[in-house]
């Protein structure tokens, strides 16, 4: 037990082994010169040390410790009386200083020593927790306007994109309309200035490769599409080598022949729509 009396101001530590058991402060005494003052104090002090902590001071070997000046002389000796145990006297000087218990804790191992009250604790705790969630909803704010910040750049940017492919588009309308136009005449002429898929060229060919027997009804041309064969046979062979002579020729792309039917006279009718290969412009 550490009796402390500093400037008449007494103050009470029980500790044991090191562990802070109690802590004490009856507060200003004046004239603790007098001895009648200090019997009385001392006594109020031992009737106040075994309510701190009965065990430690049920020990018989615990130590009543007073620290103070010269001036307190008159007290130790009353405090003795009053006990019944050996005070011993030491000065302020010869305490240590409170960094090197806090140190020694440390170094030993164990907590250092902390008289934060809970509810100030309690509070620290809560304002650390408040400083966290601020930051993290500043983080996560800081975040999402990064994001919508680079969709709404990307929209603009996109925007932009379009508007000048866009303008691009209507500079280059107008003369692309014109090549095209003039490239559709050109296929025109050429179309009609060809001769080579003429009525009369097809016509030619039609009857260089017609065989004997075989005689035509009708003769559709439809200029640079197809046309149409109709006609009349002797024999059904007569028929086929007329189709067969057709698909060989190097002038039509597909011969597709027609149903065949028997006239009154015995003859067999045919049909066959022809296309023309089809000309690139």
């Amino acid at each position: 037990t550490l009796v402390l009396l500093n400037d008449g101001v007494i103050e009470i530590l029980v500790h044991k082994d090191g562990e802070l058991r109690a802590v004490s402060c009856p507060g200003r005494i004046e004239n603790l010169e007098d001895a009648d003052v200090a019997r009385e104090v001392a006594g109020d002090v031992a009737n106040l040390l075994p309510t701190l902590d009965a065990d430690a001071w049920a020990a018989t070997d615990g130590n009543l410790v007073l620290c103070g000046d010269e001036t307190a002389d008159v007290f130790a000796e009353a405090l003795a009386e009053a006990c019944g145990r050996k005070v011993r006297r030491i000065s302020s000087d010869d305490l240590p200083r409170a960094s090197y218990g806090t140190a020694t804790r440390q170094a030993e191992g164990d907590a250092a020593l902390d008289l934060t009250l809970p509810s100030w604790r309690a509070a620290e705790l809560g304002r650390r927790a408040k400083r966290q969630l601020i930051l993290l909803a500043l983080g996560v704010l800081c975040v999402w306007a990064l994001v919508v910040g680079g969709v709404l750049g990307w929209i603009q940017y996109e925007k932009y994109s379009l508007g000048r492919l866009k303008a691009e588009e209507e500079r280059l309308a107008g003369p692309a309309n014109k090549v095209r136009h003039l490239r559709l005449q050109a296929g025109m002429i050429e179309r009609y200035t060809d001769r080579t898929y003429s009525a009369l060229e097809c016509l030619r060919e039609i009857s260089r490769v017609q065989p004997q027997g075989v005689d035509l009804t009708s003769f559709t041309y439809r200029k640079g599409e197809a046309l149409t064969v109709d006609g009349e046979a002797d024999t059904g062979p007569l028929v086929n080598r007329f189709n067969e002579a057709l698909n060989e020729s190097k002038l039509f792309a597909e011969v597709k022949p027609g149903p065949r039917t028997l006239t009154k006279k015995g003859r067999h009718r045919f049909s066959f729509a022809i296309r023309f290969p089809e000309v690139k412009p």
